[in-house]
């Protein structure tokens, strides 16, 4: 063979081999390019992803101080609107008017009920209300619009016109509240004797008295005369 031909062949394998081996390289570089751009995304979306995790995870902590200063305020405000406690060291006195004595008795109190000896049984009462109260039907509490759930009694009503607000305070026991609804001929004439008598209302006669709230030397201190 001609030299001169083989050395034309050999150049061109030559070539050929460069060729080749130029065209892996740049697929090879190109190939490491890509998956190092892929790396470089994913990375970047990962810490994108820890970045979002961890702000929504994270507590604010200026906004969990702000709510529970708000929460604070609030319960100061209500609390401000409280009223205190009546601070009477009785639980009968249920009135939250304050007590003025506009008049103070010392006297005795007995009590009785609708059924009592010389009563109809009826349960009418002496003093007519608006709402015609009876003690049979209505029981022996009056609902006062000034003072509320209040007592009946029965007294003088020549000096103690009916609907006179009465404090009754018996020593060694809580006082309460009466009113004066009612009535009767020995009251009036124990007030006309300078003495004064009252009597506490009850469901039935036979319980007067079975609260201990009646006796002597009991004070009775007006807080309004009549209505």
């Amino acid at each position: 063979m001609n030299l001169y031909l083989l050395e034309i062949i050999v150049k061109f394998f030559r070539m050929l081999f460069i060729a080749f081996i130029s065209i892996f390289n740049i697929n090879i570089y190109s190939e490491n390019e890509n998956i190092h751009q892929n790396m470089i995304v994913t990375e970047n979306n990962y810490a994108i992803n820890l970045i979002k995790i961890d702000s929504e995870i994270k507590p604010n902590n200026n906004k969990e101080k702000k709510e529970i200063s708000n929460t604070k305020s609030s319960y100061t405000k209500s609390s401000s609107n409280i009223k205190p406690e009546n601070t009477t060291n009785n639980k009968i006195l249920t009135t939250e008017k304050p007590t003025v004595a506009l008049a103070e008795y010392t006297g005795r109190l007995t009590g009785y009920g609708p059924d009592c000896k010389g009563c109809t049984g009826k349960g009418n009462l002496a003093c007519t209300t608006k709402t015609k109260h009876n003690l049979v039907k209505d029981g022996i509490y009056y609902d006062d619009s000034e003072y509320g759930k209040v007592r009946i009694l029965a007294a003088a009503t020549t000096k103690f016109k009916c609907g006179t607000i009465i404090v009754v305070n018996k020593p060694g026991v809580e006082p309460f509240v009466g009113i004066v609804l009612d009535t009767g001929g020995s009251m009036r004439q124990a007030w006309a004797n300078g003495e004064v008598w009252m009597d506490l209302a009850y469901t039935t006669n036979a319980m007067a008295g079975s609260d201990n709230l009646t006796g002597r030397n009991i004070k009775f201190s007006v807080q309004r005369w009549g209505w």
